[in-house]
Order: C-alpha cells, then structure tokens, then sequence
C-alpha cells in the first residue's frame, strides 16, 4: 500500500493515504482522481469504493468532524516494483514529504504503521478483512 508522508501539521510526518477535500459540485470519485494527480502526480484507474469512517481533523486549532471517504485504485503506468514506483512520483511539496509503501497482509501490520489518521487505520482494518473473505 502507498502512503505519504505528510509535510504539514496536523499530524506532520505521519503516514496518510493519498486524498484531500472534495470541492463543491465534484464528486468523490472525481476528487480522488484529481487528488492523486495533485498530491502523488500520478493519474489512476479503476476507483472503487471501499467504505466511510468518520474522523476528527485538527486544523489551525479547530476540531472539525469530517466522514472520510475512502476509495482503491490502479495506477494508469505500469512499474517494476514499489521501489520504482516511489521514484517516479512526484510529490505535491505543501503537501507531501515523501512516500513509502508497506505490505499489509493481516490487521496486526496495520497496527505498525505510524498511521497519521485513526480512519484510514480503521479501513486499512476493513480492507484486510474484506480481501481475507474472497
């Protein structure tokens, strides 16, 4: 799984999955296009729908209660591994530190991840369990 490594507060230097804020009149499935172009500077396929969780997002000392919406997809280039991948991205740098990747195979590597939101910690939970039963 890529992740990215955030440039700025809240939570500086945590991993987060690639996505942003849904601008008014675009749909999800369009953001999470346009937030991959954006923040990873890779276009990407294949957007499916995974599940919601809600999430308290810290901003210049405000809580504000969000419901993230999280999505998969498949990038449109092809690469040898995630070592080439991660080379090939460009990162969007108000954003965006770096990248890595993680294997996740079961809930407990989930669990070792310095994970900057409880929701994506919560669907990469789901995640797993929906790819166990298949």
């Amino acid at each position: 799984v890529l992740f990215e490594v955030r440039a700025k507060d809240p939570r500086k230097g945590y991993l987060a999955l690639p996505g942003g804020f849904v601008d008014a009149d675009e749909q999800a499935e369009e953001a999470i296009v346009r937030e991959c172009i954006e923040e990873i500077g890779a276009k990407v396929k294949n957007v499916q729908f995974v599940c919601t969780n809600p999430n308290t997002y810290e901003y210049k000392g405000i809580s504000y209660k969000t419901c993230d919406i999280f999505f998969t997809a498949q990038l449109c280039d092809a690469f040898e591994n995630m070592d080439d991948l991660i080379k090939k991205l460009t990162a969007q740098k108000s954003e965006v530190q770096g990248f890595v990747s993680y294997k996740i195979t079961n809930e407990d590597d989930i669990d070792k991840i310095p994970l900057a939101f409880e929701s994506a910690k919560k669907t990469l939970k789901e995640w797993v369990r929906k790819n166990d039963s298949k």
